[in-house]
């Protein structure tokens, strides 16, 4: 993950920030809810990125029988999302190195994330990704369309931070190369400063494998 202990440490500084920025976005929430009717009641569902736990927490208000499991490079949130969902577990690790282990889960959350990992890296972990989800398992990504790689401050950051750029096509032949399908795109806009608007994509796609 390019400049990671950076991001980590101005997204840990800035959380509450961030959240108020994703809370305060109506859209935010509801492309989150529009995922529960794709999922069982019992689903088991990680959110790799998961910030303050705004997502497990609509999830586990929509369903009570469903478990989740989080990952955040960030460790003040990380202690908001087990405050805000004490029934979930936690962990504060880099992705690359969740322990994903036999485990398979119904869903997979990633939000924002491969917003902050190269081409490279999103290559080696969408497998990883893919063999974690249970049979028709969900994947979720959502990402930035930025025109080039490089340093932006969003409105939550107080310095900032290196986003890479991913292009859709890309990033949907990347999913289907590992037995990913295609199901829903969704769009939205993203503010990456108070001058530069950019395009946001939001890609739902289930295992075939």
């Amino acid at each position: 993950m390019v400049h990671r202990l950076h991001t980590s440490r101005t997204y840990s500084r800035c959380w509450e920030a961030y959240e108020r920025s994703c809370s305060g976005d109506p859209d935010h929430e509801g492309r989150f809810r529009s995922l529960f009717r794709y999922l069982p009641p019992a689903a088991h569902i990680l959110d790799l990125g998961c910030g303050s736990g705004l997502f497990g927490r609509l999830a586990l208000d929509d369903s009570s029988f469903r478990r989740i499991t989080g990952c955040d490079f960030a460790p003040n949130m990380v202690r908001a999302a087990r405050a805000r969902v004490p029934e979930g577990r936690f962990y504060c690790c880099d992705i690359r190195d969740f322990p994903y282990g036999s485990q398979r889960y119904e869903a997979i959350i990633a939000s924002f994330l491969i917003d902050h990992l190269t081409a490279r890296e999103l290559s080696l972990l969408l497998p990883k990704w893919s063999e974690a989800l249970a049979e028709n398992g969900l994947l979720y990504l959502s990402f930035t369309a930025h025109k080039k790689s490089g340093f932006f401050q969003p409105d939550f950051a107080d310095s900032p931070i290196y986003f890479s750029s991913h292009g859709l096509e890309e990033t949907l032949h990347r999913m289907q190369s590992i037995g990913i399908a295609f199901l829903q795109l969704d769009t939205g806009i993203r503010w990456l400063d108070p001058f530069t608007p950019a395009k946001t994509y939001h890609l739902l796609g289930h295992s075939i494998n």
